[in-house]
């Protein structure tokens, strides 16, 4: 019997186009992160929050301080550059779009001196934390702008 022959361009675009959850995504996150705190201790201080109002002891939960809509994840440090107190992240998919509360949330919070991100691959998510530690020559070119740009991530900006 004869070995079937694989088309290799074919296999390594499949790959590609793997669509992860929202849940994957936080994960390889979170994994990246795991590596990063050996040389970055302060990125022990992120953490996830969890906020799934369908869960089942989601009236336990609620009780307790739970918020449907809000974000994913929580790094309460302020910014190398002073422009921010705390960071904020919303995992979606290529595909999700933002629930109202979320919305609200990340309004709010923006508007009170965080920064708010939707992020929509953790390899990019990753760079954003450690562009938010990262100490720059730049004081007048902030943060936002120092960013990579991509269609993976949504930078929420405050009007005021």
């Amino acid at each position: 019997m004869r070995e079937r022959q694989w088309d290799l361009d074919f296999i390594i675009f499949a790959e590609q186009c793997v669509i992860l959850s929202e849940h994957d995504m936080q994960s390889e996150f979170f994994y990246r992160i795991r590596i990063l705190e050996k040389e970055e201790p302060i990125l022990k201080l992120l953490h996830a929050v969890p906020n799934q109002a369908a869960w089942k002891n989601a009236k336990k939960y609620t009780d307790e301080g739970m918020r449907k809509g809000w974000p994913d994840c929580a790094f309460p440090v302020k910014s190398a550059c002073g422009s921010f107190h705390s960071l904020y992240i919303e995992f979606k998919t290529d595909k999700g779009r933002l629930t109202e509360e979320q919305v609200d949330y990340l309004n709010l919070l923006t508007e009170n001196g965080a920064m708010c991100v939707v992020c929509r691959d953790a390899e990019i998510a990753v760079e954003l934390v450690m562009e938010y530690l990262k100490e720059t020559g730049e004081p007048d070119k902030p943060l936002p702008d120092r960013l990579p740009r991509s269609l993976k991530l949504d930078i929420i900006v405050c009007d005021n």
